[in-house]
């Protein structure tokens, strides 16, 4: 299945030595690159997209994190109602008070990339929520915006992509639709994206691998 983490509003370490690497193997000065590309994109496009952003240790954890979850089917709108003919993927929304070291470590990496937007953008973003995203094989989301309607509070939408040996027949390719026409990411592991919520409309194509 096509699975991912995704967030819909996003929150610094400290990035006290820009060599040091972490127990994923992500060094400091990597990560100090790619928020710096993500601001400049963003501000210039109003989108983001990094290959292997993430590696595969970091990936096999997460998806052994997945599979732990109770994953339920996910819903449209505040209300979260089922409508399996705009959505039919399932989530699984991180409990701020009950996350393993991974998920830790990627709610401060969120909490980085917060700080400077707001530091180099004036986003104002306050916080963040984070969910596991899993598209079964047929799965698909159709063209939408990541604010509920008539509510603008959801600011940037980021996705951190899990899907080992990813090929194209695959399928559950993002799909951004912008001004210039339309931009197809591939969900390759450990590939990272990022873009305006109130202003991007996107869809992820059906994914033909259970």
């Amino acid at each position: 299945s096509v699975a991912s983490f995704m967030t819909a509003i996003i929150m610094k370490e400290s990035l006290k030595s820009k060599n040091k690497v972490n127990r994923y193997g992500i060094k400091r000065l990597k990560m100090i690159f790619i928020i710096k590309k993500m601001i400049d994109d963003i501000a210039n496009q109003g989108w983001f997209h990094q290959q292997n952003v993430f590696d595969e240790i970091f990936t096999k954890n997460a998806i052994n994190e997945l599979s732990n979850k109770n994953l339920k089917s996910a819903g449209i709108g505040s209300k979260a109602e089922r409508h399996s003919e705009i959505r039919n993927d399932s989530i699984f929304w991180f409990d701020k008070y009950h996350q393993s070291h991974l998920e830790n470590f990627y709610i401060k990496f969120l909490d980085n990339i917060q700080k400077n937007l707001n530091e180099s953008l004036y986003l104002g973003i306050k916080s963040h929520e984070v969910h596991y995203a899993q598209y079964p094989q047929g799965g698909f989301y159709k063209p939408h915006f990541d604010n509920f309607k008539g509510n603008n509070k959801r600011i940037i939408t980021v996705i951190t992509y899990l899907n080992e040996k990813w090929k194209e027949e695959d399928g559950g390719i993002l799909k951004l639709h912008l001004q210039d026409g339309i931009q197809e990411i591939q969900p390759k592991s450990g590939s990272f994206i990022a873009f305006l919520s109130e202003h991007i409309l996107h869809e992820v194509t059906t994914s033909f691998k259970e």
